[in-house]
């Protein structure tokens, strides 16, 4: 029980199936060889000038006029798109018309786009995953096909690069609701769409209140904006090595004025086409006749993989085979006692964004990382993975902890950045906090293995000299006895260890003050402890600033970014090495103890938000 009166548990893993991560057969391994030949053929073969353009979306977001309308709703809405859509009707053909597609996006990207550009997109796709569940995505929605697959993945890029979707990302509730009309008050603020806990596999599921969606409410741009958005958002509540999402469609309530077929439509297809393989399941909840007829209409126009995801219920006990009870809604038929309670965004929360000069610094040295990941990754497909192996597995961690602390210098808040599903003290740990009717609240955590606290450890240990097997067999160790600590923080890190001997971590004092040096991930020092040393202070120069340093090890380094404010930013002085704020020539007294923690803040007078969207009138003293 935390002291907070809520029961903490932690789902086991779930074990997945052939063809994901860690579960590949020699075929599936020789055809993920390829894939990434291909890749950087691709990238290598680009001939273009043009860079991702600030202008952005090109995306054809459609036009609201009255003929676009009759032809968006009801069954003739749904008649005449099945018509004018071009689609071949059989999936065979289907396919080779989708490969052909994606092909000529490929030469056009090609064409278009320079090398660099097609980089930028593509470790803008994997953001903090592992690149190889992305590639594996990909050659999973084109069955091991190489070529079908470097076509999709070329198609995929060309269009991030097209919408510049990672602008809606950048802007975060706060730009978005200012900049896009409707797009907070008609889908997040009435509730519309959210997503809370998660199925028997540990996948997030999305919810979206069919009823409360009025076609004509808000302008298509709006409507298609949040869905890619919210796609792209979603998979921060996703543990790796999982890589899907439930979406279950409640129609309760549902009538003429919500049959939207032409954006239900766009979400299957950037499903299909842009966000392969994350759809686990798509629930229609009590839908009625003129939904079930419109979907036998334009199911047609989809993959059959996809189309086959998609499923009518009825009742709970039916969504139940895979949400458990415990974390499904009590207004659907569970037993989670909880309602929707919005929690808006605040003036200042994205501030570090403005820091431009250390954006760039984080962004240049996470570029770093990726260039030294492909040229690994290069020469591990030349040997078959005889060559190479071990240093993208330690490269992986790096870069996802490196994209980890630059997030809050680029991507604006979400409302589970708000409301505390997503750990910003520890980012890559996720909780979901379920209440029921007789008062017992059960909050579920997970992440523990591939967040940032378990992450910088790993690499504070390998730096060291321990292999990687170890270091990751030693988290699963502390796990099971108790030791790794609070899950929402990084505080209670281990002091670093100094070398590795004898299958053991040494903690030679000596050397100390090094360990404390490293940075894991070189952006504010040395990444290895034989680098450290060099840099270290001589024998009995440190004194007792050394002393200090090694009681508390690698929280000047590997510190969590703090967001919020610019006062709320100061530790012992300096903000990510830069002059802190001064009032009365000193440092902000307010913002003293959070940033001496070396934690996140969001800004202001921090309240701990909890439950639904919800919030507990609670100060948090850091």
């Amino acid at each position: 029980m935390s002291s907070d009166g809520w029961e903490e548990v932690v789902p086991e893993p779930y074990e997945m199936p052939e063809g994901y991560l860690n579960n590949l057969t020699d075929e599936h391994q020789a055809k993920l060889y390829k894939m990434w030949d291909a890749f950087f053929s691709v990238c290598d073969k680009a001939s273009g000038d043009k860079d991702q353009g600030a202008t952005g979306f090109s995306e054809d977001w459609g036009v609201d006029t009255n003929a676009a309308k009759s032809k968006m709703g009801g069954i003739g809405g749904a008649s005449k798109m099945l018509k004018n859509s071009g689609i071949e009707k059989e999936d065979d053909a289907k396919a080779a018309a989708q490969a052909r597609s994606e092909e000529a996006n490929m030469e056009k990207l090609l064409a278009t786009y320079g090398p660099e550009a097609l980089r930028n997109a593509f470790w803008g796709l994997c953001k903090r995953d592992n690149p190889d569940i992305t590639m594996l995505r990909f050659l999973r929605a084109r069955k091991w096909n190489i070529d079908h697959t470097t076509a999709m993945m070329a198609s995929t890029l060309k269009w991030r690069l097209d919408t510049n979707l990672d602008s809606l990302l950048e802007n975060g509730d706060l730009g978005n609701g200012k900049e896009i009309p409707k797009y907070i008050e008609n889908f997040d603020e009435n509730g519309k769409v959210f997503t809370l806990g998660t199925n028997y596999k540990n996948q997030p599921v999305m919810y979206v209140q069919f009823g409360k969606h009025i076609i004509w409410a808000q302008p298509q741009a709006t409507t298609k904006k949040f869905i890619i958005a919210h796609f792209e958002l979603v998979r921060l509540l996703v543990v790796p090595p999982n890589d899907k999402i439930v979406l279950l469609f409640d129609c309760t309530g549902f009538g003429p004025s919500n049959l939207d077929v032409t954006n239900f439509l766009y979400i299957l297809q950037c499903l299909q086409s842009y966000f392969p393989e994350t759809l686990s399941v798509l629930y229609l909840h009590k839908a009625p006749w003129i939904l079930q007829q419109a979907w036998h209409l334009v199911k047609w126009l989809l993959d059959p993989v996809v189309r086959a995801k998609v499923q009518f219920t009825n009742h709970p006990e039916e969504l139940m085979k895979e949400i458990p009870p415990e974390h499904l809604l009590k207004y659907i038929g569970g037993e989670v006692d909880v309602e929707f309670n919005w929690v808006p965004p605040e003036e200042g929360e994205n501030s570090l964004q403005e820091e431009k000069e250390e954006r760039k610094r984080r962004w240049d040295n996470h570029r770093r990382l990726c260039n030294e990941f492909e040229q690994v990754t290069r020469h591990w497909v030349a040997t078959e993975g005889k060559e190479g192996s071990e240093a993208r597995r330690v490269l992986v961690k790096k870069l996802r902890v490196s994209h980890f602390d630059y997030e809050p210098y680029w991507q604006g808040m979400w409302v589970h950045h708000r409301n505390g599903d997503l750990s910003m003290k520890n980012p890559g740990m996720i909780r979901w906090q379920y209440p029921y009717a007789d008062g017992k609240k059960i909050r579920q955590v997970l992440g523990h293995e591939s967040s940032r606290k378990t992450l910088v450890r790993e690499l504070q240990e390998i730096a060291a000299g321990a292999p990687v097997d170890f270091a990751e067999a030693r988290t699963r160790d502390m796990l099971k006895d108790g030791s790794w600590g609070k899950w929402d923080s990084c505080e209670d890190l281990p002091a670093p260890p100094t070398g590795f001997q004898d299958g053991k971590l040494l903690h030679d004092n000596e050397f100390a003050g090094a360990a404390a040096l490293i940075d894991v991930i070189g952006l504010n020092g040395p990444e290895t402890i034989d680098e450290a040393k060099k840099k270290a202070p001589k024998d009995g120069a440190a004194g007792e600033q050394q002393q200090q340093q090694q009681q508390q090890p690698a929280r000047a380094v590997n510190a969590v970014p703090v967001r919020g404010k610019p006062s709320s930013a100061v530790e012992n002085g300096t903000t990510n090495g830069k002059a802190a704020p001064v009032q009365d020539g000193k440092a902000s007294e307010k913002a003293k103890p959070a940033a001496a923690a070396g934690v996140s803040d969001y800004g202001g007078d921090q309240q701990e938000k909890v439950g639904f969207f919800g919030s507990l009138k609670k100060r948090i003293v850091a």
